[in-house]
C-alpha cells in the first residue's frame, strides 16, 4: 500500500510512496550531477539516517557506497578515491567529514523533497547490475569494497522470504548501521515484504534495555540481531514482556 510506513526513525515516517518519491528526487539530482544509471555513488550519513538514503538511492537506479559518518570501515578518502566517487549522496551535517572533497557535488537527501511523479528515462536494471558496494573493516590490512550484483540480492530475498516469511503487518526493527551489509539487506528483505522497517533509536543500539523499552513503544514483530546481543537479551528479565515479537 502506498500510504503504508515503510521507513520509521524517531518521529519521522516515510510511507511507501514517500521513498518512492524521495528516490525519484535523488535519481533526478544525481542525473544533474552527471552520474550515469548503475554507478557507485557514496552514501555519508549517520546510523539512523543512513539506511533511508542508501535505499533512496538503490531505488533511484544506483549502487550505494554506504558509509557510516560516525564510524567509516575506511578513511573517507580512501573510500572515495578507490569507487572514483563524482558525486555523494548525504544526510546531515557531513561538510565536515567531507574535508578536502567538499567540491564533489553533495546531494542532500534530508533537504530534497519527494517527486510525486517519476522523471523521464528511467532505464532498466540488468541481472548483474551493481546493486550496491559494501566496504570491509580491513582485516586484511586494508579496506575492500566488495560488490553486490542485482541477482545476489534478489537470491537472498527470495531465501529470506521463504525460511523466514514475514508481511505488510510486521514491524521490523533495525539496529544495524548501513555499512554493515546485514543491515541493508535486511531493510530490502523489509520492503520486499511490504512491511514497516523501524530504525533503532541510538541509545537502543547500544544499550539491551533501551532496545526492549523500543520494542515494546515500537509494537516490534521482528528483531534481528547478533548473536552476542541476542544472549544478552534473553537473559534480561523483560525481554519475556516483548509480547509482540514473533520473530528474532
Amino acid at each position: 500500500q502506498p500510504d503504508q510506513s515503510a521507513v520509521v526513525a524517531g518521529t519521522q515516517s516515510l510511507s511507501y510512496a514517500d521513498l518512492a518519491g524521495l528516490a525519484w528526487a535523488v535519481r533526478r539530482a544525481a542525473s544533474t550531477a552527471g552520474i550515469e544509471h548503475g554507478g557507485l555513488l557514496p552514501v555519508i550519513a549517520s546510523r539512523q539516517e543512513g539506511i533511508t538514503a542508501a535505499l533512496a538511492t538503490l531505488l533511484a537506479g544506483y549502487a550505494p557506497v554506504p558509509v557510516d559518518a560516525q564510524q567509516p570501515a575506511a578513511t573517507l578518502q580512501e573510500i572515495l578515491a578507490d569507487s572514483e566517487a563524482r558525486a555523494v549522496v548525504c544526510a546531515g551535517d557531513v561538510e565536515g567529514i567531507l574535508g578536502a572533497h567538499g567540491d564533489l557535488p553533495a546531494i542532500h537527501v534530508d533537504r530534497l523533497s519527494p517527486l510525486e511523479i517519476p522523471p523521464p528515462g528511467l532505464p532498466d536494471t540488468a541481472p548483474t547490475s551493481l546493486a550496491y558496494c559494501i566496504y570491509t573493516s580491513g582485516s586484511s590490512g586494508r579496506a575492500k569494497g566488495v560488490l553486490i550484483e542485482q541477482a545476489a540480492i534478489a537470491n537472498f530475498l527470495r531465501w529470506r522470504r521463504d525460511a523466514l516469511p514475514i508481511d505488510a503487518s510486521d514491524r521490523v526493527l533495525l539496529p544495524f548501521s548501513h555499512q554493515f551489509d546485514a543491515g541493508l539487506g535486511m531493510a530490502l528483505a523489509t520492503l520486499s515484504a511490504g512491511s514497516t522497517l523501524v530504525i533503532a533509536s541510538d541509545e537502543a543500539s547500544r544499550d539491551v534495555a533501551r532496545l526492549i523499552d523500543q520494542i515494546q513503544a515500537d509494537c516490534i514483530t521482528v528483531l534481528p540481531v547478533i548473536p552476542s546481543v541476542l544472549q544478552l537479551l534473553v537473559r534480561h528479565p523483560r525481554f519475556a514482556t516483548c509480547t509482540s515479537l514473533r520473530q528474532v
